[in-house]
């Protein structure tokens, strides 16, 4: 997840010095709110992506471990 595109950009620039203001704002406002859950849940993005990393799209395997309690984000840290 944090290779991804935060929610509300649009695909990258080709030369990242052309970002909006307002999109290096809100890309910003992200970095810290990543910073924060880090300090509040330590491991939690690390986990986040591994499970990214694990299913990338097979949705119905990842519903299943989390039935099931397996999912990397269920874990303790």
């Amino acid at each position: 997840m944090a290779a991804a595109i935060p929610l509300g950009l649009a695909a990258p620039p080709a030369d990242p010095a052309t970002l909006s203001c307002e999109d290096a704002a809100y890309l910003r406002s992200f970095a810290a709110f990543l910073e924060d859950e880090e300090a509040r849940s330590p491991g939690v993005i690390d986990r986040e992506i591994a499970a990214a990393r694990m299913y990338g799209t097979d949705f119905e395997r990842e519903n299943a471990d989390i039935r099931a309690g397996r999912h990397p984000l269920q874990q303790p840290g």
